[in-house]
């Protein structure tokens, strides 16, 4: 479905692969790409991507590195980030609780944790 505008992914370290990513959104420049399950050792590439990609998106539940989700909202916004948990493999809170530590305004958490992938997805985002 991804060739169709819907969003395509990859989980890193299993079926990512950054050139294969890069080629993608050069032959498809409307497709959003979606990075799943980003690891800290993956930071000093990520902002790249997204900078680079512009209908790249970071999922969250992985990403532990000290700073760099508050640094990438600053860089490019919130909308590039998507809340995610790894649930079941992963605990839910975890990551919800660096969220709402972050010194973000609400509508940027809003969209965090939800609007965005509901935009992605195509479906209407409801208050």
């Amino acid at each position: 479905a991804g060739l169709h505008g819907r969003p395509t992914s990859g989980a890193l370290g299993v079926l990512f692969d950054l050139v294969r990513a890069l080629n993608t959104a050069a032959d498809f420049p409307k497709l959003p790409i979606v990075v799943i399950g980003a690891h800290y050792s993956d930071h000093l590439w990520i902002r790249q991507l997204l900078r680079t990609v512009p209908l790249a998106y970071l999922e969250v539940s992985r990403y532990e590195v000290t700073g760099e989700i508050e640094n990438i909202v600053k860089d490019l916004g919130a909308s590039r980030l998507l809340y995610g948990s790894g649930n079941p493999t992963y605990a839910m809170g975890p990551m919800l609780f660096c969220l709402h530590r972050c010194d973000f305004i609400e509508p940027e958490l809003r969209a965090i944790c939800g609007e965005n992938v509901l935009r992605l997805l195509r479906l209407e985002v409801s208050r």
